[in-house]
């Protein structure tokens, strides 16, 4: 079984944005804006890495 690069690519880029949020749920970690920008930026990447895996 094979896996392409838009199947793979959210879980391993979002992974860190759902740790950032669950540290802010429950260990009530302050999320600044410099984190926030990351995470704008690093989904828009995978969106881009998935959006060009499908017009393939």
């Amino acid at each position: 079984m094979t896996a392409t690069t838009a199947t793979v690519a959210p879980a391993a880029y979002v992974n860190p944005l759902v740790a950032v949020c669950l540290g802010w749920l429950i260990l009530a970690e302050p999320v600044r804006v410099p984190t926030l920008v990351g995470g704008v930026i690093t989904v828009l990447a995978v969106a881009v890495v998935v959006r060009s895996e499908f017009q393939r």
